[in-house]
């Protein structure tokens, strides 16, 4: 049924009065502010812990499809989306500014416990539809994927993580990166696209 004109405005309005809400809670300093996004997203997410931290300037959307562990740190200017994803975030995640979490249409994204996550890095997991050449890549919509973070990872600036993907536990991703297959536990990799470089081995 043809949504009315009276409808759609109003829908229109209660959308852009969302957006100022969220503009207005995402731009309070300080404690006071910190304390209010906590509330917020407590209020809207499936699941939120203790202590998690937000910024300045966080764009997230999404929320009821979003949980989240505890001593969370989440950096100015980070964009986590889950409007038609799953996203989770584990215990002691730090993302450092400029962070795009993206699980995209229908989607997932697990960052496990004890993750640092360094500025610029994207984690996106879907990919733009190219599979037919007479049709323009912006209307083949998204062929959705998972991420998977394991724990004790620590991913370098301006790094980027594809769709289809586990990081396992322990490992390094280097400044610039760009992943695009697995990660397997306690390596350090780097390059475009990533290789192995090295594994972390036990020290006395």
């Amino acid at each position: 049924m043809k949504e009315n004109f009276p409808r759609r405005v109003a829908r229109l309005l209660a959308q852009e009065a969302a957006q100022v809400f969220e503009w207005l809670v995402a731009s309070i300093p300080g404690y006071t502010g910190y304390v209010i996004r906590l509330w917020c997203l407590r209020l809207a997410a499936g699941e939120v812990g203790d202590a998690v931290y937000i910024a300045e300037s966080v764009r997230i959307e999404g929320k009821s499809n979003m949980r989240f562990g505890s001593n969370i740190f989440i950096m100015r200017h980070c964009n986590l989306y889950a409007l038609s994803g799953k996203l989770r975030i584990g215990s002691r995640v730090s993302m450092n500014t400029n962070v795009t979490i993206d699980p995209c249409e229908g989607g997932s994204i697990e960052i496990g416990d004890d993750v640092m996550i360094g500025p610029n890095v994207v984690v996106r997991a879907a990919d733009h539809g190219h599979a037919s050449t007479e049709v323009p890549m912006r209307s083949q919509g998204h062929v959705g994927g998972s991420v998977v973070i394991e724990n004790d990872v620590w991913i370098g600036a301006n790094a980027v993580v594809t769709r289809n993907v586990r990081i396992g536990r322990g490992s390094i991703v280097g400044a610039g990166a760009v992943v695009v297959e697995d990660v397997p536990p306690f390596s350090v990799v780097g390059g475009v696209p990533a290789r192995i470089l090295r594994q972390r081995t036990a020290t006395a």
